[in-house]
């Protein structure tokens, strides 16, 4: 029996890898296990569940996410199955994966790459090949079967089903592993698409979240799908990453059709600084992609999320806060301000010494201070990421918060002076209390920016009826007016 080991970031996410290297094994005498946890599961729980299967091999994909979970459980599954062998593959282990055999000599072979024909061939010969580090060049990747049935798509439940109708990326960005000249661009013909779609479908999941790299890099591509998706009667979400650069009046006029709630759009702009652009080489012209993201936003019903990356060559905390601003100002229902992580295997590791970018050793790699912005901005700026988060993006404030913004000269400003305030009084920005998140927002209101408190008690208690459809506040909030 080949056991294989999904470890999640979340509960809600599943580990479509696994489910495509299985269906790629159908035909060979193996019964194959999918097996999925979460990284919050206790490993003294997850090896509880697992120890009846007695597996000949455990497969196991390996990420920053999952990383420091893995090299702790790898010891005891090495103990709970002696004569199994324990193969990994995944991003993590491929382009160093000398360095994991070195640590875990467990770990009887890794595979390299996207897998499947790798794993295949591993199986073929009964898990014995000589060479610990496998790497076999996939069939076209429309040639890899579909990966899910009819029974694992009835028992995802709530859970993403993750789903890519093309593989690699068109552009070549220092930071990203998909820049490699082995990640070429591989697309599945979209009649195929929504065949696999429909099957999914069928089972009528709350989202599903496409992988493709830049999902509309090639446009007959992207618009024959979205076509067929807006024309579908159905309550599932669509997730998909677009480059918005490429988009035109045919988009634009497509997109308007989409009904509120389908389709989600996350934009990485990660920068408007067009000096760390080209240091990244990242192909993007802000006042077009500015443009693009105006449409998307003024003329159709799609979720927005824009994404920058913080840490990037070049990029001074002046440019993170013009950066920020822009994109605040377009109006998108999300924001992530993410940063940058040195991951290996990428252009960007390769020339990070010679860049002077500090980086943490561990999973996920990330940045420390480089010589354009200093660890304690850094610091700061993961703090309005939190706060970002908890408050942007939740949309649970909006009327305190929108009234805090009128008294800050740019959005930049009202989350930098909220993040220090929070750090000085000792106040978590990434609580999720409501009623503590609340008595943040007006002590913040009251006593820093000086707000009237008519108009702090009417904002919040709108707020508050819209959170929990009362209008009586909850004691701390109320203390904090009557005392």
């Amino acid at each position: 029996m080949v056991l294989l080991l999904g470890i999640n970031a979340r509960f809600t996410h599943s580990a479509l890898a696994l489910y495509s290297l299985r269906r790629y094994c159908d035909g060979l005498d193996y019964e194959i296990f999918v097996k999925e946890c979460s990284i919050n599961m206790q490993p003294g729980v997850l090896l509880n569940e697992i120890a009846s299967r007695n597996p000949a091999i455990i497969g196991i994909s390996v990420y920053i996410w999952n990383a420091h979970y893995i090299r702790e459980i790898l010891p005891q599954l090495a103990r709970l199955f002696p004569r199994a062998k324990i193969v990994l593959g995944g991003p993590e282990v491929s382009y160093n994966s000398e360095e994991w055999l070195d640590e875990f000599p467990e770990v009887t072979h890794i595979i390299q790459g996207a897998g499947e024909a790798g794993f295949r061939r591993l199986l073929e010969n009964n898990g014995e090949l000589p060479e610990r580090v496998v790497s076999v060049s996939n069939p076209i990747f429309s040639s890899i079967p579909f990966p899910y049935t009819d029974l694992d798509l009835a028992n995802f439940g709530h859970r993403y089903v993750y789903y890519e109708s093309s593989r690699g990326c068109p552009f070549r960005c220092t930071y990203c592993l998909s820049s490699r000249e082995s990640m070429r661009v591989e697309y599945r013909d979209p009649e195929q698409v929504c065949r696999e779609l429909e099957s999914i479908l069928r089972h009528e999941p709350k989202i599903v979240k496409f992988l493709d790299r830049s999902f509309n890099a090639r446009v007959s591509h992207s618009r024959a799908i979205w076509k067929w998706l807006i024309e579908k009667n159905a309550s599932t979400k669509f997730h998909f990453e677009i480059h918005p650069q490429v988009l035109e009046e045919e988009d634009w006029q497509l997109l308007s059709r989409v009904p509120a709630g389908r389709f989600q759009f996350e934009v990485g702009v990660q920068t408007i600084n067009s000096r760390s652009l080209r240091a990244v080489k990242r192909a993007m012209d802000w006042e077009t992609v500015r443009f693009a993201i105006h449409q998307l936003i003024s003329r159709t019903k799609i979720s927005v999320h824009l994404d920058l990356i913080m840490g990037l060559p070049c990029d001074t905390i002046e440019n993170a806060r013009a950066s920020f601003n822009e994109i605040y100002r377009l109006g998108p229902q999300q924001i992530q301000v993410g940063f940058l992580k040195v991951l290996p295997g990428t252009e960007l590791r390769l020339r990070s010494e010679k860049l002077g970018i500090k980086f943490n050793p561990e999973p996920p790699y990330e940045v420390i201070s480089t010589p354009w912005i200093s660890s304690g901005d850094l610091d700061m700026l993961r703090t309005i990421s939190r706060l970002i988060n908890n408050l942007f993006n939740n949309m649970r404030f909006p009327r305190i918060s929108a009234m805090l913004e009128t008294m800050h000269p740019d959005p930049y400003s009202l989350y930098a002076d909220l993040a220090v305030w929070m750090e000085k009084n000792g106040r978590n920005p990434s609580v999720k209390n409501a009623e503590q998140c609340a008595q943040n927002l007006v002590e913040y209101a009251l006593h820093v920016v000086r707000c009237t408190r008519d108009q702090v008690i009417a904002d919040i208690t709108a707020d508050w009826e819209g959170l929990r459809k009362t209008k009586v506040l909850p004691k701390g909030v109320r203390s904090l007016f009557y005392g």
